[in-house]
């Protein structure tokens, strides 16, 4: 996702989606600086966000590959994120930490029922991918069992 997600933004802003309803939050006024200092960088995202009153605004748009992602919550970690990292990052870093949060959230998780489909397809974008055995944060993606390995487990050695 990390690697889908930084190819993609490179080139230029990701792709996004209209919301057929816009969702609302609420912004304190250093968040709003915030956003309002960093909207290139929200707009690169593929978000849309438009003032929806004095202390709120509205996502208009959503990025497209993050559609299974609640967008409020999303933007509202992003703005979160933006506040805390945004001083003394370059700008280059701070997109890195953007990516690295958008791609965490978007990810597959642990208990998460996939399909066949689903894992073949999985599985092959995991062979194009320069860096699939580690997550942005470092974590492995995959560990390998010898049979040996797995005998101790099921205690037939």
């Amino acid at each position: 996702m990390y690697e889908n997600l930084r190819r993609r933004i490179q080139t230029s802003k990701l792709e996004s989606q209209r919301l057929l309803i816009p969702e609302s939050f609420e912004l304190t006024d250093a968040q709003a600086d915030t956003v309002s200092s960093k909207s290139d960088l929200i707009e690169r995202l593929g978000l849309e966000l438009v003032p929806f009153g004095p202390r709120s605004m509205a996502i208009q748009a959503f990025p497209s590959l993050l559609a299974n992602i609640v967008p409020g919550d999303f933007v509202q970690d992003l703005v979160d994120l933006l506040c805390e990292r945004s001083v003394g990052l370059d700008a280059e870093k701070l997109l890195e930490e953007v990516l690295n949060m958008a791609a965490c959230k978007a990810a597959i998780k642990a208990g998460q029922k996939l399909s066949d489909g689903e894992i073949q397809q999985l599985l092959a974008d995991k062979e194009k991918t320069d860096y699939s055995s580690h997550c942005p944060h470092g974590r492995p993606t995959t560990i390998r069992f010898s049979i040996g390995d797995l005998e101790r487990q099921f205690k037939r050695t």
